[in-house]
């Protein structure tokens, strides 16, 4: 299931809504982590302006890829199943100790998402990991 996550403010967690199916352009529920496959990095410049011109932020960025794998999954509908299966979490922090490119988004500094190490633009990897705790994801492959 293709998916677009996106940091979910108010709730501290990542929102997930639909890019394709049924479903599409539903959010299909919530997540403390979250698994991706072939992510892409998106914002909207016109979301982008917007903030900068109000100061409030809005969703206008997030990551759209193949949803792997969820942790602390809540679905958004009773009877919704999605066709991934949870992952162990622990293995999944120790991949996030060994292997993780910290990637961040700021809407009042950055027009794109960008390494935290040396603020590069970040368009795409293959495999991507968010944990709600850090509310940044973090990524591993190629660009």
């Amino acid at each position: 299931m293709k998916v677009f996550v996106y940091y979910n403010l108010r709730k501290k967690v990542w929102s997930l809504k639909a890019a394709d199916g049924r479903l599409k352009g539903l959010v299909i529920g919530h997540a403390e982590r979250v698994r991706l496959h072939d992510a892409t990095f998106k914002v909207s410049l016109a979301g982008n302006a917007r903030v900068r011109r109000e100061g409030r932020k809005n969703v206008h960025a997030g990551v759209e890829g193949r949803l792997v794998g969820v942790a602390g999954w809540v679905p958004a509908y009773d009877n919704l199943q999605i066709d991934v299966c949870p992952y162990h979490i622990e293995a999944m922090e120790g991949w996030l100790r060994e292997y993780g490119e910290r990637v961040t988004y700021n809407p009042y500094k950055h027009t794109t998402f960008v390494t935290r190490e040396n603020e590069e633009p970040v368009y795409y990897r293959n495999s991507v990991t968010m944990n709600a705790t850090r509310s940044i994801p973090v990524v591993r492959g190629g660009n």
